[in-house]
């Protein structure tokens, strides 16, 4: 049985999602799968900053190329599809996370479904992100708190302590 369970780490306060698998021995699976086709390269890691005002990378960024199909990582709704600061940007809704993409175009609109591995936009012309092109993929859960992607491609086996005495 696939579930989600919400994590935060103590030291920071940083909240997250992991994949957790059932005590029936189920298989552990991850939380989104990646937005491109495999082998995926990560050009940029995710650096997310210590306070939300400060600067960071906020995403990672996936070598690519222009007009290549981005899938959707799980399934959800699209939520906005446009220009922000000059940039194309695609974003699907995922529970209480915003999932977001740029450069991405799309004939699909806003209030559109949109299902695990199925195409939903292409990878745009430009970006500022990387020398030549890049898929910028940004994870947001609520208003503030920024996601590394790549975490949430990994299936975690979650193993319980022992009680110390």
């Amino acid at each position: 049985m696939r579930q989600k369970a919400a994590v935060s780490d103590a030291d920071t306060g940083h909240e997250g999602y992991v994949a957790v698998i059932s005590a029936w021995g189920d298989t552990c699976h991850a939380v989104f799968d990646w937005p491109l086709r495999k082998p995926v390269s990560v050009l940029k890691a995710y650096d997310g900053p210590a306070q939300p005002w400060l600067s960071g990378h906020r995403g990672v960024d996936l070598q690519t190329r222009t007009g290549e199909e981005i899938l959707a990582p799980g399934d959800g709704m699209v939520s906005f599809t446009g220009k922000v600061a000059g940039k194309d940007v695609v974003s699907i809704k995922y529970g209480d996370m915003a999932l977001t993409f740029e450069p991405a175009i799309t004939d699909i609109g806003v209030g559109a479904s949109v299902r695990r591995g199925q195409p939903f936009a292409k990878v745009g012309e430009s970006s500022d992100h990387c020398d030549n092109v890049c898929l910028h993929w940004g994870i947001r859960s609520g208003e503030k708190t920024y996601l590394d992607p790549a975490s949430m491609v990994s299936a975690y086996r979650i193993v319980l302590k022992p009680k110390a005495e």
